[in-house]
């Protein structure tokens, strides 16, 4: 049974340890942009993504009141696609 944590992309060493399941509204769109046909089990590391593309904090508040807290898994932004590298 092959890792199912695994980044998908052909020979990626998977450096980041983020991995971002494939979103049903955005399947066809990963699928052109990788070259590959995903299922639902798919996943793509952090790697193959924009920094600005993933979401590690989280902020509230303004001016003085202001606070930034940490997530402890990172999110991708709505309609982030994969890149390959």
């Amino acid at each position: 049974m092959p890792f199912l944590d695994k980044c998908c992309v052909e020979n990626c060493m998977g450096i980041s340890k983020s991995r971002f399941s494939v979103p049903k509204l955005s399947h066809e769109k990963w699928e052109k942009a990788l070259g590959k046909v995903l299922n639902k089990r798919s996943r793509v590391c952090g790697d193959h993504f924009e920094p600005q593309d993933i979401i590690n904090t989280w902020v509230s508040g303004e001016g003085s009141s202001k606070y930034t807290i940490c997530l402890k898994k990172p999110r991708l932004r709505s309609g982030a696609v994969p890149l390959l590298y």
